[in-house]
């Protein structure tokens, strides 16, 4: 194999790392989360195992998640000419040298994480009156238990939020008479209703 290859993830690679569909095993995702578009084959060998490399970097070509992006540029000789044909092959860099190469890698990686940009605060989405019903009625029961049953079945019933805030203010009324009033606000305040 090359080691001067240098691979890059496809939509299908990166798709993948964020949703872990698993598709694929351990040491391929591995393999896949280190392709950056800069280390060389030599590199991501560090993280497989012996033997392995080659049929994980096959495999993740044959899926389409990773491409095969350029190869390192390498110093040729002078006493080659330039009619000479030559193919300069990185060794892979297994041995006592390795973990340093290895430590190396990761820093690098870990540094690259900590200096990307944080994404833009998305705006707050309106939650749909499923999920409003749901979480009224799992702070209904935290503070409730067993007590919360009946006005979590009318909440459940739901159909629009007009109904649903009368049958908020049905189960503010009811964790008042159990918890007290000052429970009651918490209950309004933690489903979003204040």
């Amino acid at each position: 194999m090359n080691f001067s290859l240098i691979y890059s993830k496809t939509a299908k690679g990166v798709a993948e790392v964020a949703t872990r569909s698993g598709a694929l095993t351990p040491a391929m995702r591995r393999v896949l989360i280190m392709v950056d578009g800069r280390r060389t084959a030599a590199e991501l060998e560090l993280v497989a195992r012996d033997g392995e490399f080659e049929s994980i970097v096959a495999a993740l070509l044959e899926k389409g998640m990773i491409e095969q992006t350029g190869t390192v540029e390498t110093d040729i000789p002078d006493w080659v000419d330039d009619d000479d044909e030559a193919t300069v092959v990185m060794e892979s860099p297994r041995g006592p040298d390795a973990i340093p190469a290895l430590r190396a890698a990761a820093q690098a990686a870990a540094a690259a994480v900590t200096a990307a940009p944080a994404p833009a605060p998305a705006e707050p989405k309106t939650p749909t009156l499923e999920e409003r019903k749901r979480m009224a009625v799992r702070a209904l029961y935290d503070r409730l238990g067993p007590y919360g049953e009946e006005p979590a079945a009318r909440i459940q019933e739901c159909k629009t939020l007009e109904e649903l805030s009368e049958r908020l203010k049905h189960a503010c009324r009811r964790i008042a008479l159990f918890r007290g009033e000052q429970a009651a606000r918490e209950y309004m305040v933690s489903i979003g209703q204040v």
